[in-house]
């Protein structure tokens, strides 16, 4: 059990048996978790839980009032304020250009439901190790490709128009420790080629004593064709755990790499966009010379033509990966 004050807590927890949850405790409320990843923030005595996947009882301490918050949903534990499940707010829908859900279900098509332009469906790759998993998503266990058949023509006009983008992803690595970089999204065409990735890790030859990091490489018209040189979090920063990571890059060249919404590293990318490559496909999970693999499980991806704000990534990942756009 965990008594909380103030301040803010998020946390992930594996599921417990009944005859022994999770437990944390505030002045305000409750709460048994029922395996899931959540946010807690305590203030004046109100209580405030956010739930973005699986599902967390509150029960406030005044008047044993209860409410059960699913994913995507938030609830209040305050005075003369009713405790009962809202939705989250919406995700950003301005400037979205691709968005990937994987709620399908079983099949060889990962569908772009952004609802800007023509759709740029992905496929799974024959032969490729994954599987659909029951409640949503996408597991990567060894080596698979997820990619467009064609250009991905309209996020490079979109991009180039705008000199800015952000990569999102919900995603869930097998290990916190990947090398390649391990690619998650990358509109690229071998290893030396790209407009923009977003990756797990460096490249084989690192060591990997002090742990795992997320990577961003961008092309620019002051960068190598290969996006070097490549922003990375901090060692350290990766975890085999449902994890919302966000690049962002905008018109001034200021670039950020968000951890749960938390900034996590920030640099200068000088340079513009004109130079992208307009014949260059989307990946996932591969670069398409097949040797840089990543693992784990896809949740959410999504593609904007702008640098999306602090306040725009909290509010994505307060949304969770159950929220409706």
């Amino acid at each position: 059990a965990i008594r909380l004050q103030q301040g803010m807590l998020t946390a992930q927890v594996a599921p417990r048996p009944p005859t022994n949850p999770f437990t944390i405790a505030t002045q305000a409320a409750n709460m048994t978790v029922l395996g899931t990843r959540f946010v807690v923030a305590v203030d004046d005595g109100s209580t405030r839980l956010a739930v973005l996947s699986g599902r967390v009882s509150m029960r406030r301490r005044d008047d044993g009032a209860t409410a059960l918050v699913p994913s995507g949903h938030f609830a209040v534990s305050a005075p003369d304020v009713p405790l009962a499940p809202s939705p989250a707010a919406p995700r950003v829908t301005a400037w979205l250009v691709a968005l990937y859900r994987f709620d399908s279900g079983p099949g060889k098509a990962v569908r772009d439901t952004a609802g800007f332009g023509t759709p740029l469906d992905l496929w799974v790759e024959p032969g490729s190790d994954v599987t659909w998993e029951p409640t949503g998503g996408l597991s990567m266990h060894g080596p698979a490709l997820v990619a467009s058949r064609g250009p991905a023509l309209k996020i490079v006009e979109a991009c180039r128009r705008s000199n800015e983008i952000t990569i999102e992803a919900w995603v869930t690595p097998r290990m916190a420790r990947q090398v390649g970089p391990a690619r998650i999204a990358s509109l690229s065409r071998d290893t030396t080629w790209r407009d923009a990735t977003l990756a797990m890790g460096g490249s084989a030859e690192e060591p990997l004593a002090d742990g795992g990091w997320f990577t961003a490489r961008l092309r620019t018209t002051s960068t190598s064709p290969n996006g070097m040189p490549e922003l990375r979090s901090s060692p350290g920063s990766a975890a085999a755990c449902l994890t919302h990571v966000v690049y962002t890059r905008n018109d001034d060249g200021r670039e950020c790499i968000y951890l749960d919404a938390i900034k996590r590293s920030e640099s200068l990318r000088t340079g513009d966009l004109s130079n992208w490559d307009d014949g260059l496909r989307l990946a996932l999970g591969n670069e398409f010379t097949h040797d840089r693999t990543w693992q784990g499980s896809y949740h959410l991806v999504a593609i904007y033509s702008q640098a999306l704000s602090p306040d725009d990534v909290i509010a994505n990942f307060r949304a969770g990966i159950a929220s409706t756009p």
